[in-house]
């Protein structure tokens, strides 16, 4: 297994980065889950919650339905106790009534019932008062006949009341009976579902934590390849310095040798020696100076030229690569090393994050190439290649690369290209 180790500089720290090439890719065996799996998980959750509310709004239908059931059948049993109360007081005063009519009949008979009428002839003083005693006498009769009848005809009545009642009870208990039969199977219903979203909740979790793990892998996939990336443009960048060194210190020695050849056929005269030695001095001043304005040759460059600061500190207002910036005055000074930004703009950090909205020309995102800069709602960074950025992020992170391009600081508002 190859094994490949890297010195970054992070928060002012420098450690070593160990890289190994089994780590770069994803555990094969490793679940895999699709956000559309976990969306239709969702969606027969979001149905089955549904069924349950509806489930639940029936049975609570039907509860109160028993419940008002259950009163009417209270108030069917009182009637039908009144009614039976009732029965009972008619039939009791039939039973007097009757009793009391057997007892004046015993009465006549006992005192000799076929005289009865001889009798009330015999005791009346006139005609007018035997007419009186024989009326009065029919008309005992009929009252006590008609009392009777209309006592049974109470009973009667009071007795068909009570069938009536008792009828309806009867239906009301049968339909209680089929709503409690509606409440068990919806409670039935309600059991399965409520089962049935456990296990999709179930599901579901272990669905995002999947989810979660496969973004964490992912994630420092990206992070160990922006870190083999920053590692790659940091060697490139000493691979350069040191040509640079190199060429400067051929061109020194070329010089040198010119030189005292120059002194040689001058055959020992200082004074153009003194003369060149002064001439190249300026000209070592000179490619000083020139050295804070490097030739622009693309995107890379800007973001190597970047990268080599990654580290340092970020401080707000700061606009100094080397002892702190804050976002928009490390894109000022990194875009003005290659002239494409004014340097003395840069260096009193008159390049703000609303400022850079307008500078260069309009990129398209899926146009993105390494060295523009993109911008955020109070932020800006500089793109570096295989979607992360460059930039000074916040005091805690100072200055860093390896960010996705599009997390942590909101939407994009502009992504400019300057060089164009």
């Amino acid at each position: 297994m190859r094994r490949r180790t890297f010195q970054l500089a992070a928060k002012g720290i420098t450690f070593s980065l160990v890289l190994t090439s089994a780590l770069v890719m994803m555990p094969a065996s490793y679940p895999q889950v699709e956000a559309a799996e976990i969306s239709d998980i969702e969606a027969q959750q979001a149905q089955v919650q549904s069924e349950l509310a509806s489930l639940d709004s029936n049975l609570v239908q039907v509860v109160k339905q028993l419940e008002d059931l259950q009163t009417q059948i209270s108030d069917k049993q009182q009637e039908i106790a009144s009614t039976e109360q009732s029965i009972k007081d008619g039939q009791a005063a039939a039973d007097q009534q009757y009793r009391d009519m057997k007892a004046r009949m015993k009465s006549m008979y006992e005192t000799g019932d076929n005289n009865s009428l001889l009798a009330i002839m015999a005791e009346s003083g006139s005609l007018a008062e035997l007419v009186s005693r024989v009326e009065y006498s029919n008309q005992l009769y009929t009252y006590d006949r008609n009392l009777l009848g209309s006592y049974k005809a109470t009973v009667e009545e009071v007795t068909a009341l009570k069938g009536s009642l008792e009828s309806e009870k009867a239906e009301l208990s049968a339909r209680q009976g089929e709503l409690k039969t509606t409440q068990t199977n919806l409670n039935t219903m309600i059991s399965s579902k409520q089962g049935e979203a456990s296990n999709l909740s179930a599901q579901l979790e272990e669905a995002k934590a999947l989810a979660a793990k496969q973004a964490e892998l992912e994630r420092q996939k990206q992070e160990r390849e922006a870190a083999a990336r920053l590692a790659q443009i940091q060697s490139q960048n000493r691979t350069n310095q040191t040509r640079q060194a190199n060429n400067s210190q051929d061109n020194s020695n070329n010089n040198g040798g010119n030189t005292s050849r120059k002194n040689s056929n001058n055959g020992g005269n200082t004074t153009p020696s003194k003369n060149t030695t002064n001439k190249n001095t300026s000209t070592n001043r000179n490619n000083s100076s020139n050295t804070t304005t490097e030739r622009y040759s693309g995107g890379n460059a800007i973001v190597a030229y970047a990268c080599q600061f990654v580290g340092r500190r970020y401080v707000w207002g700061g606009a100094s690569l080397t002892n702190g910036a804050d976002c928009s005055g490390f894109v000022g000074q990194v875009m003005a090393h290659f002239g494409l930004l004014s340097q003395a703009q840069a260096d009193k950090h008159g390049y703000t994050s609303a400022s850079l909205v307008n500078v260069g020309k309009p990129v398209a995102e899926r146009d993105m190439q390494p060295g523009d800069i993109i911008c955020y709602p109070g932020h800006v960074a500089i793109y570096a290649g295989n979607g992360v950025v460059v930039e000074a992020q916040n005091e805690q992170c100072g200055i860093r690369y390896g960010r996705p391009y599009n997390k942590y600081f909101g939407s994009i508002t502009a992504i400019r290209r300057l060089g164009v």
